[in-house]
């Protein structure tokens, strides 16, 4: 590898992290904040293709728009686990308690 070869990190091998600046996304010791619909899919038992047809069908919630993609909180009060919690209210009852 190069000295200017860019690692998984996305730094240069001279280069490194200031001091206490966040960690990268992809570090297995972090916690996931938000799951793509893959592994949202996941976390509550179903297949991906289930849960996009949820989606469409306003059964499961519709997640955040970040960039490009779609995440779904896992924690927090509009996340997955409060969606379950309350016992998986449909996408317009859900909003609704959530004062959207």
């Amino acid at each position: 590898m190069t000295a200017n070869a860019p690692q998984e990190s996305g730094l240069a091998a001279n280069e490194t992290a200031p001091k206490g600046a966040p960690a990268v996304a992809d570090d297995p010791g972090l916690p996931r904040l938000a799951l793509g619909c893959r592994e949202a899919a996941k976390a509550i038992g179903l297949s991906e293709r289930s849960f996009r047809r949820g989606i469409s069908a306003g059964r499961v919630p519709q997640g955040l728009k970040v960039g490009g993609r779609r995440l779904w909180p896992l924690e927090g009060p509009n996340g997955l686990k409060a969606w379950l919690a309350a016992g998986c209210p449909p996408r317009r009852d859900w909003c609704h308690r959530q004062g959207k």
